[in-house]
């Protein structure tokens, strides 16, 4: 099992090596037909204040963040707010180690929660689901007003056409995911027989060590969904929850709008608030389809591209990006680290 584990994972890192190699060939080649001069003299004009500003409005952001959750985690016990940040930006560097952001996040925040609280991981899920749920129909308004405006500017039909057909994905992994919910929910005799194909599959072996029947598991998976959805409709009944994670929401919304206006500024350049957010929205959409370990490569061409498309200097458009992303990586992927370093020490 242990080999089995070993070859999972060292596949796993080969696979985002070569991936993150080939997204970095794509924004040096992006890079180069801007002009690496061009940009180099933008970095060195960038002042000091903007980075510090762009980095602590990071710090606020992730702050928020964990307090949103906390109030979710609260409703089923109490929890210090110092131990669930580690947790959180632990999830974050699984989130973005995952195909997809918001992939392997939410469970690996449910287990170590689970660690705090003692409560059941289907709970503890909840409220990680419950988090992402909230931003997600936030991010979705602003998706369709995003494209409503694109639609008025004169940007390549098939550049269009990528993007809308994106957005469908993403909507259809959303409905696809809550079918599969609603039909674990019912004990579909479908699910039945692919829990059982699970269970007699040579590489669960552990799972037949715990339960010692398909229908023992069966049984507890299916219990496992119906407390999350119960978990679920609690906290979107609640409107006092609701009410204050759509205003953090909004607030960690403006914040990473203000981060690169901030910077835009910084180099001279008075950029309107709609771009911005138009392009922030779509560049968040792709980073949770792309294949590259947190969008690196894919997403900076998209978002260099979209800028340059609402008619920004593309060199100075590669930095605000770059700088915005390089911070970005820096609390995922650094802190994210540190922090499951740390989790993993204390366990």
């Amino acid at each position: 099992m242990h080999k089995v584990g070993y070859k999972v994972k060292k596949k796993v890192i080969i696979n985002n090596i070569i991936s993150i190699a080939l997204a970095s060939a794509l924004l040096l080649y992006v890079f180069y037909k801007i002009g690496i001069q061009e940009i180099l003299t933008n970095i060195v004009n960038t002042p000091l204040w903007a980075l510090v500003s762009v980095f602590l409005l990071y710090m606020i952001m992730y702050h928020l963040h964990v307090l949103k959750w906390k109030y979710a985690v609260d409703t089923i016990e109490k929890v210090k707010f110092l131990d669930l940040i580690p947790i959180f930006l632990a999830g974050g560097l699984f989130n973005q180690l995952t195909p997809g952001t918001t992939c392997g996040g939410q469970p690996y925040r449910a287990v170590h929660l689970s660690n705090i609280n003692k409560k059941d991981f289907a709970l503890n899920l909840s409220t990680t689901m419950f988090d992402f749920a909230t931003n997600a129909i936030l991010h979705t308004l602003i998706l369709v007003v995003s494209f409503f405006i694109l639609f008025s500017f004169d940007l390549p039909m098939h550049l269009f056409a990528s993007l809308l057909f994106a957005l469908l994905l993403a909507i259809s992994i959303v409905i696809i995911t809550s079918v599969l919910i609603i039909k674990f929910e019912h004990k579909s005799k479908f699910l039945y027989e692919v829990l059982a194909i699970i269970y007699h599959f040579k590489l669960f072996h552990s799972i037949r060590k715990k339960y010692h029947s398909t229908r023992a598991f069966a049984t507890a998976i299916f219990k496992e969904v119906h407390l999350f959805v119960k978990e679920m409709n609690f906290f979107f009944h609640d409107k006092k929850l609701l009410i204050k994670s759509a205003l953090i929401d909004v607030i960690m919304k403006a914040i990473a709008v203000l981060q690169i206006y901030l910077l835009f500024l910084a180099l001279g350049l008075q950029v309107g608030i709609f771009p911005i957010l138009v392009v922030y929205s779509i560049s968040e959409l792709i980073n949770f389809l792309t294949f590259t370990p947190g969008g690196i490569g894919v997403v900076e061409a998209l978002m260099i591209g979209l800028y340059g498309a609402f008619g920004i200097p593309l060199a100075a458009a590669a930095v605000v990006t770059g700088f915005q992303r390089f911070f970005l990586y820096i609390f995922e992927f650094v802190f994210g680290y540190m922090s499951y370093i740390y989790l993993k020490e204390q366990n």
